[in-house]
């Protein structure tokens, strides 16, 4: 007996959706295709019809993990723009709920080590994601010249890499410690900008050098806080060497 394609389609959806929750869950390794067949609701013997392997699920599972987190972080602050929404963000980026929230939360914390050695597929999946993300923060915020690209993509790399952090370590109080001071680390990292620069978030400073934007990851987590400079990347500031980095530019 033949189903009609919006069936197919339907079926597909389904499994998607529980791929992209197991994968966070779980980890892509731990997670097999019966597993993923059984929560959404399908035998294991139908996957072949609508997936050639697991590495095509994966690849397209990212994508639909990325979709479900960009409706849990995202969404909600639509009506916010600049500093408020950039407080907003942290306020719920590096909160215990997303801590604890791993099935639809934030992808990076939760598949990037997995997704470093899956399939070319997947890895362009996620680049593809965070490429819209940008563009996305970037149209939200107002142009973004390369210094303050760097600066708030790299406080937002802390959040990323604090939050993975959070969820790695037994100690409830050390976990809610790290939240804390990534989420205070990272509005410090905005604070100084916007102090030094004399603007705020979708501003642009007087002789048009500069404009503060936010936006969500640089991806570089291990050598966060990172700015970008003219496509260069500077590792592991602090609030205090935002003024020299500046002064350097004059």
């Amino acid at each position: 007996m033949r189903y009609p394609l919006s069936r197919k389609h339907e079926s597909r959806e389904r499994i998607l959706s529980a791929a992209a929750d197991l994968f966070r869950r779980r980890g892509l390794d731990a997670t097999g295709v019966d597993a993923v067949m059984a929560a959404a609701g399908l035998t294991a013997g139908g996957f072949y019809a609508h997936f050639r392997s697991k590495d095509a699920l994966i690849a397209a599972a990212v994508g639909k993990a990325g979709e479900k987190a960009h409706a849990r972080l995202i969404l909600p602050f639509d009506g916010l723009r600049g500093r408020a929404w950039s407080r907003a963000f942290l306020e719920s980026y590096l909160s215990e709920a997303h801590r604890d929230d791993r099935e639809s939360g934030c992808t990076l914390p939760s598949l990037s080590a997995d997704v470093a050695r899956a399939s070319v597929p997947a890895r362009r999946n996620v680049e593809a994601r965070l490429r819209g993300l940008f563009a996305l923060l970037t149209e939200r915020s107002g142009p973004v010249p390369a210094l303050d690209r760097e600066q708030v993509l790299g406080a937002v790399a802390l959040c990323v890499g604090g939050l993975l952090l959070s969820r790695v370590v037994v100690d409830r109080g050390l976990s809610a410690d790290i939240l804390g001071a990534c989420r205070r680390g990272a509005e410090r990292l905005l604070d100084q900008l916007s102090k030094k620069l004399g603007i705020g978030p979708g501003q642009t400073t007087a002789d048009g050098r500069f404009t503060l934007t936010t936006v969500e990851c640089l991806g570089s987590c291990g050598t966060a806080p990172v700015v970008m400079v003219n496509e260069a990347y500077r590792e592991n500031v602090s609030a205090e060497s935002i003024d020299a980095l500046l002064d350097g530019l004059a």
